[in-house]
């Protein structure tokens, strides 16, 4: 299986993953703790940073596959996480929903581009990323997914005990 394939398959589970987890939940569920933030993230929260991160994340792998990414050397991403919380009051679940479902698409999409257009030279274009260093595109990928997973590990755990 190529590089595109398996990063293709995995983020496809992830995403797969987060529908069920997201589309378990009862209404009152939204609104409780999600353990692993000690700013006192809600689920509700959580899906909203899913969907904030995971541009932010997309948009860096392209650029450093350009050979453009210039993060700001002083770039919190506690901070960034936080302020893009606060930019999203009064989502509904069903639109933050479709936001991920998006997300979800657009990267697909962008791994679909990549088929056939030296990929693997894509992949292994190297670049400074503010949280990760010095990384490669096919590793910023493969974080899209994995973050992902992370956080439905953490909310499954929060909601073990609903």
């Amino acid at each position: 299986m190529d590089k595109i394939t398996e990063i293709r398959a995995d983020k496809t589970a992830a995403y797969q993953g987060l529908r069920e987890l997201f589309g378990g939940l009862g209404e009152t569920d939204w609104n409780l703790p999600a353990q692993g933030h000690a700013g006192g993230w809600t689920v509700r929260d959580t899906l909203t940073h899913l969907v904030t991160a995971g541009p932010g994340l997309l948009r860096a792998a392209q650029l450093l596959a350009e050979g453009r990414l210039q993060m700001r050397p002083d770039f919190d991403v506690d901070v960034w996480n936080q302020r893009q919380l606060q930019k999203q009051p009064g989502r509904t679940t069903a639109e933050l929903l479709a936001d991920l479902a998006a997300l979800h698409h657009d990267t697909l999409a962008y791994l679909d581009s990549l088929v056939g257009a030296n990929a693997e030279a894509v992949l292994s274009r190297r670049g400074q990323h503010a949280v990760f260093g010095e990384t490669t595109v096919e590793y910023v990928l493969r974080r899209i997914y994995q973050h992902e997973q992370e956080h439905a590990a953490e909310l499954r755990q929060a909601l073990a005990g609903r």
